[in-house]
């Protein structure tokens, strides 16, 4: 289920604000798992779990943006809900097991977007942002489970990028 809600406030000579917040709800189960011919399960707990777990239940967002004259600032907070993730063992007793994993549970993620913006001519728009403003990872896995240690976050759950923050220069010229 998504929400979402938006309002207007005119602050006269100090500009006007566009206040937004939207919620995604969700659940995912898995009620019933068939057999293959050699009367396995297709799904392993790996695989419900990617079903029903990978996502985050919940997610929220809210903020504003705001415009006066020339000037325009934008600032938006996001929440991801927690996720439980099946980690493959790829080290010990238990290494590339299709039955025993590492639960892994990511608590919820919290990411700032911020940008602040120029309208230079009529045409020209000048904007100095960033996405994932404080440089907020993923959770990070346990080596037992990282492949030579090359990903050192859980990428399994669809909360953060693992990439980090993002920051940038924007330059937009309409014709």
């Amino acid at each position: 289920m998504n929400i979402t809600a938006g309002y207007k406030t005119d602050f006269g000579q100090f500009g006007k604000v566009s206040w937004d917040a939207s919620l995604n709800l969700n659940e995912t189960k898995v009620t019933r798992d068939y057999l293959d011919s050699n009367n396995n399960p297709l799904l392993s707990a790996q695989g419900i779990g990617y079903l029903s777990t990978a996502f985050p239940r919940n997610k929220l967002i809210f903020g504003a943006s705001w415009h006066k004259g020339k000037w325009d600032f934008a600032i938006h907070e996001m929440r991801w809900g927690h996720t439980i993730n099946q980690l493959q063992y790829v080290t010990g007793p238990n290494a590339w097991s299709n039955s025993v994993f590492y639960q892994m549970y990511s608590k919820p993620k919290f990411q700032t977007n911020i940008l602040l913006g120029y309208q230079a001519t009529s045409r020209l728009h000048v904007a100095l942002g960033a996405n994932n403003l404080f440089n907020e990872y993923p959770s990070r896995i346990p080596l037992n489970t990282s492949y030579v240690g090359v990903v050192p976050y859980d990428t399994s759950a669809q909360q953060l990028g693992f990439n980090g923050g993002y920051y940038y220069l924007s330059l937009d010229y309409s014709l």
